[in-house]
């Protein structure tokens, strides 16, 4: 689409990710939770996984209400299908430039935190946020304020446009969350693995919400995976392991919970690339649906 017609569908599983679990015909098997008793659907990659005007600025004109999409995740899920085509094509990470694993870590970051529950959540948070500034804000505000301005920082921030509240809270969504120094670097210091599973295992799943994370940051024993594919799997590992341990694993273990984590924390939709996983599928989708990665994360920071 061009930039004065910007599509407002938007993608928050990206379209070049779970096309990989194509059937062989150019379409995969999307199974549904909120109709999970249903048969699965047979869908295009670009015909799920979105929702309409997800990331539009709200107040803008409509040739630039969707420059979140435009401006950032479009570029950014670009630079992840080349780099996951590379690791597709060469099945090692080790050839991924130093360039490569901060848009790759970046494009991990963002999976965790760009669902319809986390945009909703986000939005509800920092607006509720900018209405009750801290006293630390307030002070500075008082010092500042002209004789005409509103008394109160809290009513100064009332008044504003409503594009200028959109424009921060996306600026600070993609500042302070997906390109969080501290997190990428914890992810672009692990150990990153690509690893081929053996044919005579189960496929692996995908879903809306793909990523697993196990362990805290500064757990020794923190690990990230990412099925690439039915047969291929990303992991990171903090630990450092050798090619014999990762051999030595029990990958048909590793296959089974990998999937079922996949199947539970996804919000919308789980996809396959064969009808034979629907009773796997079935049985995690009749387990209650997780709260967003950023009410978890917000809320084990408030406890700390």
């Amino acid at each position: 689409m061009s930039s004065s017609n910007p599509s407002i569908d938007h993608h928050f599983i990206p379209s070049f990710y779970i096309k990989n679990w194509d059937r062989g015909d150019g379409q995969i098997y999307e199974f549904k939770r909120a109709s999970y008793l249903t048969k699965p659907k047979h869908v295009g990659p670009k015909s799920t996984g979105y929702q309409t005007r997800l990331y539009e600025m709200k107040g803008f004109a409509p040739e630039h209400a969707q420059q979140v999409e435009e401006r950032f995740f479009k570029p950014l899920d670009d630079k992840a299908s080349k780099i996951l085509n590379q690791m597709k094509a060469e099945q090692t990470t080790d050839n991924l430039s130093e360039k490569q694993r901060i848009d790759w870590a970046r494009f991990l970051n963002s999976l965790r935190v760009r669902t319809p529950l986390d945009i909703d959540y986000w939005r509800k948070f920092y607006l509720s946020k900018l209405a009750q500034p801290v006293i630390e804000e307030e002070l500075s505000y008082q010092e500042k304020r002209k004789l005409c301005a509103p008394i109160t920082l809290a009513e100064a921030i009332k008044k504003e446009p409503i594009e200028v509240k959109e424009k921060v809270l996306f600026e600070t969504y993609i500042r302070s969350i997906i390109n969080n120094e501290v997190i990428l670097k914890y992810i672009i210091d692990m150990q990153w693995h690509v690893i081929h599973l053996p044919k005579k295992l189960p496929s692996l799943i995908t879903s809306d919400r793909p990523i697993i994370i196990s362990g805290g940051l500064i757990d020794s024993s923190l690990t990230l995976s990412l099925p690439l594919t039915p047969k291929l799997l990303f992991a990171a590992f903090k630990r450092p392991r050798t090619d014999y341990a990762i051999q030595k694993v029990n990958w048909n273990t590793v296959v089974q919970e990998t999937n079922q984590d996949v199947i539970q924390a996804a919000v919308h939709y789980a996809y396959s690339d064969n009808i034979e996983q629907e009773p796997l599928i079935k049985s995690q989708f009749f387990a209650p649906s997780q709260p967003s990665n950023l009410e978890l994360i917000f809320d084990r920071y408030k406890s700390n």
